[in-house]
This record gives C-alpha cells, structure tokens and sequence, in this order.
C-alpha cells in the first residue's frame, strides 16, 4: 500500500551559511543552489525555500538537523538500521529513485540494507522529513554530507541535496512506522 504521495518538486533553494573557525571562507556566503547541488555547510547553515502550497518561506536551519526530531522534522540514515519498517523503507527508496545496497555485515548476508544516493556523491542516503510552519505542508529531502578529508585542516565540507518533494501522507502513521 502506497502511503506517500508525491506532490511537487522544489527546483531552487537559498543557503546563508556563516564559516567556522577553520573554514576556508571568513564571511557568512548568501548561495542560490539548484537542487541537485551542493553549498558549502561551515559553522551553521540555513536553507530556504517557498512552500508549493502557501507561498511563505520554509527554512531548514542545521541545528534541526543536528536535534532530529522536533515534532515537525525528523532525520534519518535511509538503512534498515535506522528505520526497521522494510516497507516504508522501500516506499521512501522507490519514491527518490535511490540505488538499494545490501552488505554483510557480520551478521548474515544482506543484513544491512540501506539506500544510496544516484547523484554526485555516492553514499548512504538521509532523509529529512519537516512541515512548513504555516500551512503544515509536508517535504521529504534526501541528502548527505561531504565532508573534507583531512578534518584538521581548512574544511570545505560541503552538504549535497538530491532532491527535495513536497509530499502528502499522515504525519502520525509516517512518524509511528519510521520509528518503530
């Protein structure tokens, strides 16, 4: 049973992100980013975008990220370790069009099942679920970090957003079974 639909897409983003100490850039960078596409992360970042339904400006900022889960937003590694509901899982896989990895992990082959992004960067796929906070439209977003290889050096770590969908589905069924 299918139970996210899929709405629109969000084509263009606005990223303000302000450096960290040991960031290659030293003032706060305003960054227009089509999405699939990356922007630099630093110290903080804020991401913005219009909601399809209201018109009002929906803003992610890092610290969601970081905090999880809201009441509004949640994130997740996009692997049956993070979320056990197989089902779901491969709703969520089949709905972005993402690459499904399985490896041994120890434990018997194909137990650790996960989705991997298509675009730039390959790797185990995050979502992000969060609401407008105006109207309560919904959007799913699939991400990863990139970060620099040698962290102790000036980081350009970057954060690369495949796609972003305003989608429509029943907040508590969707929370109940991704946390299950």
């Amino acid at each position: 049973m299918t139970m996210i639909a899929k709405l629109d897409e969000i084509i263009t983003v606005e990223v303000l992100t302000y450096p960290g100490k040991r960031d290659i850039f030293k003032e706060p960078q305003q960054q227009h980013v089509q999405i699939p596409g990356t922007f630099l992360m630093g110290e903080k970042w804020y991401l913005t975008h219009t909601c399809k339904q209201c018109g009002n400006n929906v803003e992610i900022r890092q610290v969601d990220i970081e905090y999880k889960d809201s009441g509004w937003f949640f994130m997740s590694f996009l692997s049956w370790r993070s979320i056990r509901d197989i089902q779901l899982l491969d709703e969520i896989g089949a709905l972005f069009g993402l690459n499904i990895s399985t490896d041994f992990d120890g434990e018997q082959p194909g137990s650790f099942r996960y989705y991997s992004l298509t675009g730039i960067f390959k790797g185990m796929a995050l979502i992000a679920y969060y609401q407008c906070p105006h109207c309560k439209s919904q959007y799913l977003m699939t991400f990863m970090h990139a970060f620099a290889q040698n962290e102790r050096s000036a980081e350009p770590d970057e954060m690369y957003v495949e796609k972003i969908y305003q989608v429509r589905f029943d907040h508590d069924t969707f929370m109940k079974r991704v946390k299950k």
